[in-house]
Formats: structure tokens, C-alpha cells, sequence
């Protein structure tokens, strides 16, 4: 290594380091390092998933908590050096700003039943959103209808409706099937559903209970890449 570029290094080394002892102005690392760096830093990782390149969990959160705890520390000190009223706002700040991640990082750990572990296959998948879906039921959908129950079969999720039509009124069937084929094409937790190889069936009763109708919708029903390119990928 030439010695111009050793120096490089060693002026580089030596800013990092006064960066930590808290040597820096307060107003560069509480503006530069800490809002923007942060900024930046976010910035990063979305550009780098709009092109393609989905950030990994250690560039997500290892990477920014380090970065996070190192400019904390740095911080701290900056203030305690070079602070004033400025300083201790905000180290009020940074302990809040603690106790807060905390409360929350506790109320993740101590969550009853928290399961993570999605199933890969359709079959687990579709009694895993089955059962999701159970303590939201029964759910007041559209002009009076109401979705009764969604349960597995197989690879099948089926979602039973009740159809609020009035004794006097003729639905058209057609026209119900094509509206809901065309929902489910374009609605993005179906259509994740789908790539996973689950088949949704939609399950439509009259109030008294007499079936009315029955549609089958998986990703050939959306024949076309136009219709929905997600499904092609």
C-alpha cells in the first residue's frame, strides 16, 4: 500500500474514532450521522428492493442496529462534550426513544401462541389461513352479505357467503361469478395464495340456507399475463 493511501486510511481510522469518543460538533452528528445517516441508510435498502436485489436479514437489522448503537453511543458523548440545553434534549430523546424499543421488543417475546413458521404447502397453507381467519368470523362483506366461514379441503380454502337478495329480486349468476373472478385475479392476498398452489373456492347461500351458487378460482382462471402478470413470475 503507497503511502498516500495508508495516510487515507489512517485520516479515515482517525475520524471514526473521534466520531465515537464524541468529538464531533453536536449539530454534525445529530443532523449528519444520526437523521441522515439514517435517511440513507433506508433509502439504500428500498432502491436496492425496487431493483431486484432483496436486502438480506443481516444488511436489514444487524447491520442498522450496530450502526444504530454505534451512533447512539457516539451521540451521547457528543452531548455530554458539547452540549448545553441542546444536549440534554436529546439524551431525553435517546432514553425515551429506549424504553420505548424495549416495551415493544417485550411485547413481541411475551406474545401468546406467536407462530411465524408458515407452511410450504398448499395443503398447510390453506388450513394455516383457515384457521387465521377463525377468529374474525362472522364478517359483514358488501351490502348485507356476510362471508360465514372459511375452512380448508385439501388444497382448497372455501369461503362461505351468505347472499342478502331480497325474495323478489332474480340474481344474475353470471354476472356474480365474472365480478368475482375478476376480484380475485387482481386482489394481492389471493393472488399470493395462488402462486402458493392453493385453489380458492367461493361458496355463495341464500339466508335461508338454500346454495346458490359455487365459483372455483385458481391462477388458470386468470388465463391471460395481462389479467395479472404477478401470477406468471
Amino acid at each position: 500500500m503507497s503511502t498516500e493511501a495508508t495516510e487515507i486510511v489512517e485520516e479515515n481510522r482517525s475520524y471514526l474514532i473521534r466520531v465515537w469518543r464524541g468529538d464531533i460538533s453536536l449539530p454534525i452528528m445529530f443532523f449528519g450521522w444520526s437523521i441522515l445517516g439514517n435517511i440513507v441508510f433506508i433509502a439504500t435498502i428500498l432502491t436496492a428492493g425496487n431493483f431486484g436485489h432483496e436486502p438480506t436479514f443481516w444488511t436489514t437489522y444487524v447491520v442498522w442496529y450496530i450502526y444504530g448503537i454505534f451512533i447512539v453511543i457516539a451521540l451521547w458523548k457528543s452531548c455530554t462534550k458539547h452540549g448545553g440545553w441542546a444536549g440534554t434534549m436529546i439524551k431525553v430523546c435517546i432514553v425515551l426513544g429506549g424504553l420505548a424499543t424495549i416495551v415493544n421488543i417485550a411485547k413481541v417475546v411475551n406474545q401468546p401462541n406467536l407462530n411465524i413458521t408458515v407452511p410450504k404447502s398448499p395443503e398447510g397453507f390453506a388450513r394455516h389461513f383457515a384457521d387465521g381467519m377463525a377468529s374474525e368470523l362472522p364478517m359483514k362483506v358488501g351490502s348485507g352479505n356476510t362471508l360465514t366461514s372459511v375452512h380448508s379441503e385439501g388444497r382448497d380454502l372455501v369461503y362461505s357467503y351468505i347472499m342478502n337478495v331480497p325474495k323478489d329480486m332474480e340474481l344474475n349468476l353470471d354476472v356474480l361469478e365474472t365480478t368475482m373472478s375478476e376480484a380475485a385475479c387482481n386482489e394481492e392476498q389471493t393472488i399470493f395464495m395462488m402462486r402458493m398452489g392453493v385453489t380458492i373456492r367461493y361458496s355463495y347461500f341464500k339466508t335461508d340456507g338454500e346454495p346458490l351458487t359455487e365459483l372455483k378460482v385458481d391462477k388458470w382462471t386468470c388465463v391471460s399475463y395481462e389479467t395479472n402478470p404477478l401470477l406468471f413470475e
